[in-house]
C-alpha cells in the first residue's frame, strides 16, 4: 500500500520481537545499565556503539544517598543504572504505560535493586487523568500530547486513561526533596 519496503520489513520484524523481549532477558553490554539484565529492553541495546554524550555525563553523576526521580521510567534502564552503578539513595520510577510498568517492576526485582519504588503514574503539569496514546506497532512508545492523534489512523494506536500527578505534588506525598528529576 505504498509503505517504504524498509520500514515494512522493520515494523513486522518489531511486530513479532516485541512479545518476545518482555519474556526473554537481555543484559547489558555498553551503556549506563551495562552488566545488568533486563526485559523489555532488545531496542536498547548498544552493542556497536561508542560512549556517547549521555553516557559520559551519566558516569560523572555523583549521586550516593541522593533521592532520584525517574520520569517516565520505560523499562528501568537508567533506574537501574541510578540504584545500582551510581548508588543513589532512593529512586522513584514513574512509568504509566501498564505493559512497560510490569517490565520496570520485574527489572527492579531482577536485579535485586533496594531503594527503587516503582509508581504507576503519569508527571503532567496538573493533576487528574489523561489519555495515554500506545503506539499498535510498538507498545512501548506511547504519548500524552493530544497532537499524536491528530491525523492518523485510529488503528495505529490504542488510548488508555492514566492518573497523572504534578512533580511538586508527588515531592509532597513522597516526602522527598525534588532535586534531580531525569525527564
Amino acid at each position: 500500500r505504498g509503505m517504504n519496503p524498509f520500514k515494512w520489513l522493520e515494523k513486522e520484524v518489531r511486530r513479532a520481537f516485541t512479545p518476545l523481549a518482555s519474556r526473554l532477558p537481555v543484559r547489558m553490554p555498553r551503556g549506563p545499565a551495562r552488566g545488568y539484565r533486563f526485559y523489555g529492553a532488545l531496542s536498547h541495546l548498544k552493542l556497536l556503539k561508542q560512549k556517547d554524550a549521555e553516557d559520559l555525563f551519566l558516569e560523572r553523576l555523583d549521586l550516593v544517598s541522593q533521592t532520584v526521580y525517574d520520569v517516565g521510567a520505560h523499562v528501568g534502564l537508567l533506574t537501574v543504572f541510578f540504584s545500582g552503578a551510581a548508588r543513589a539513595g532512593r529512586v522513584l520510577a514513574f512509568e504509566p504505560n501498564p505493559a512497560l510498568f510490569a517490565l520496570l517492576e520485574k527489572n527492579v526485582r531482577g536485579n535485586r535493586l533496594s531503594g527503587v519504588e516503582a509508581i504507576a503514574v503519569a508527571v503532567g503539569a496538573g493533576i487528574g487523568e489523561l489519555e495515554l496514546s500506545i503506539s499498535a506497532d510498538h507498545p512501548a512508545m506511547g504519548s500524552l500530547n493530544p497532537w499524536v492523534q491528530s491525523g492518523r489512523d485510529k488503528s495505529d494506536f490504542r488510548l488508555i486513561r492514566v492518573p497523572v500527578r504534578s512533580l511538586d505534588e508527588l515531592a509532597e506525598i513522597l516526602g522527598e526533596e525534588l532535586k534531580l528529576p531525569r525527564i
